[in-house]
């Protein structure tokens, strides 16, 4: 492709976007080099799982593309739309509604949503919100990889979680598979057995 050789500062400014996937909560770090995205983190499931493997393998695939000059347009339409059998709405940060069909498809979107954002680095740092919400943004945005794969953790973590379905969603809080069923007045996971009922 004829593109510089990278060579990765101490330092790069990013974006931390949290998205509602199939699989839980996926928090999407994407950095910034000279106006240009150059890295692409994700965290999504539990510790030592495939979800999670297969979610950072993909991170580190699109870091090496855009580090060797594949435009993040062309990656970014490349991932959109793959879609898997449950669909889960978001909210964007000025509240339209999207739904997220996959992890590529979540990927797929942070990364539309920085580069709209490239442009005007002050609103990438210092988003217009009110004072007490911006300051918990900022806060935010200030966590370590190791903070944002921590509360990652937390937030995927079947015990830390309220025992819920959705049921357009099937999505098993215990195991993380989307084997759950609506049977006798109950939510009833087929993979693991885990039960809640209304």
């Amino acid at each position: 492709m004829g593109a510089k050789e990278f060579e990765r500062p101490f330092s790069m400014r990013g974006l931390t976007t949290k998205l509602k996937t199939p699989h839980g909560s996926m928090f999407i770090t994407i950095n910034f080099w000279e106006g240009q995205i150059k890295e692409v983190f994700v965290v999504v499931s539990k510790p030592g799982s495939e979800v999670r493997a297969c979610a950072e393998a993909l991170g580190r695939v699109i870091s090496l593309a855009l580090q060797k000059g594949v435009p993040a347009e062309d990656i970014a339409e490349t991932l959109e739309n793959i879609k898997t059998e449950e669909v889960v709405w978001n909210k964007s940060q000025d509240g339209k509604s999207f739904t997220v069909s996959s992890i590529p498809d979540a990927i797929a979107k942070a990364i539309r949503f920085c580069l709209s954002l490239k442009h005007s680095p002050d609103t990438l740092l210092h988003p217009s919100k009110p004072q007490k919400e911006n300051e918990k943004k900022n806060n935010s945005k200030n966590k370590s990889d190791k903070e944002v794969q921590s509360e990652a953790e937390k937030e995927n973590n079947p015990q830390n979680k309220k025992a819920k379905f959705s049921g357009e969603l099937g999505i098993c809080p215990e195991c993380h598979s989307s084997s759950v069923v609506f049977q006798e007045g109950c939510y009833t996971c087929m993979n693991c057995g885990y039960t809640k009922c209304s």
